[in-house]
């Protein structure tokens, strides 16, 4: 398109030409009229050769929104569009989404939500770890002491 060039384009469309420009990483739809049209622009455009960007069907408005949250939660910009019905298939998602303590400062987390973020920075890391669930419960003492002294 030429700079001075004007293109007509319907909401939809401007919705999807939107995304690619703002850098969205990625978008999760489950078709339903009228919003279909943004998953077919984007699909038309192919935003994953140029940006990265992933644009993805999911089985269900459900699973649509359950994608997003997985998704912003690890701080990518993702996105979905839906219609009246869609959105109140996605009500229990979007409630999981107003509530999310993603971005709790780890100071105030608890013991459990710290050991839970430890478990993932070592998973990420691509630690050679071997976790053991009550790895003693089978063992004699002197044994239990060995263990925990290794």
């Amino acid at each position: 398109m030429k700079k001075d060039e004007v293109k007509l384009m319907k909401g939809n469309e401007v919705i999807a030409h939107a995304a690619i420009r703002y850098g969205c990483d990625a978008y999760f739809g489950y078709p339903i009229t009228p919003q279909s049209e943004v998953m077919e622009t984007l699909m038309e455009l192919k935003p994953w050769e140029s940006t990265g960007m992933v644009v993805l069907q999911a089985e269900s408005e459900v699973a649509s929104i359950n994608m997003v949250y997985g998704a912003a939660a690890t701080g990518k910009r993702v996105m979905t569009s839906s219609s009246s019905p869609g959105i109140s298939l996605m009500s229990e998602g979007l409630s999981y989404l107003a509530g999310a303590d993603a971005f709790k400062p780890v100071d105030v987390l608890s013991g459990g939500e710290k050991v839970r973020c430890m478990l993932s920075k070592m998973m990420l890391s691509g630690a050679n770890v071997v976790l053991l669930d009550q790895p003693t419960n089978h063992l004699d003492m002197e044994s239990i002491q060995a263990v925990n002294k290794g």
